[in-house]
């Protein structure tokens, strides 16, 4: 083996331990529960701040329930799949590396692998994996790192 390769394993694998060793903080409550008792305070301030002017056609068409779910519903997986999170879970390589994982996926066109990639933050809203996302994060940036270390 020359020293070359050598050093380049080495480097890789201090990557894959700063990936591996990053602590993982608590991820919030953020799930279906979460969601539904979110819907009566939001639909009150936001008929509240509409004020009594408002026809009430206008009113129950913007606030209503299925809107405040799918916008709960959307805030829980953009939080889980920023950038912030990534970082969270698996710091700066961890960001780097997942980022190329779904770069290469997109130019190999494996799309039912990286429709997989983007529905598995779905999963801890419906008590699935409920705390494991942040590992997720780490086990996809280090596919990432196995995928740049065999890239020919």
């Amino acid at each position: 083996m020359s020293p070359k390769t050598r050093m380049k394993i080495i480097i890789l694998l201090l990557i894959a331990i700063t990936i591996v060793f990053k602590q993982a903080p608590k991820s919030q409550a953020c799930d279906v529960y979460a969601a539904k008792r979110a819907i009566p305070p939001r639909i009150f301030y936001e008929q509240t701040i509409d004020g009594n002017n408002q026809p009430v056609l206008i009113t129950r068409f913007l606030h209503n329930k299925i809107g405040i779910f799918a916008s709960e519903v959307a805030k829980c997986y953009f939080n889980v799949i920023a950038p912030n999170a990534m970082y969270a879970g698996a710091g700066i390589f961890g960001v780097i590396f997942e980022i190329y994982l779904a770069y290469k996926l997109v130019l190999w066109k494996k799309w039912y692998i990286l429709i997989i990639l983007l529905l598995l933050p779905f999963a801890p809203f419906f008590n699935i994996f409920e705390n494991q996302i942040y590992y997720m994060h780490k086990l996809f940036a280090l596919f990432g790192l196995a995928v740049f270390a065999i890239k020919k």
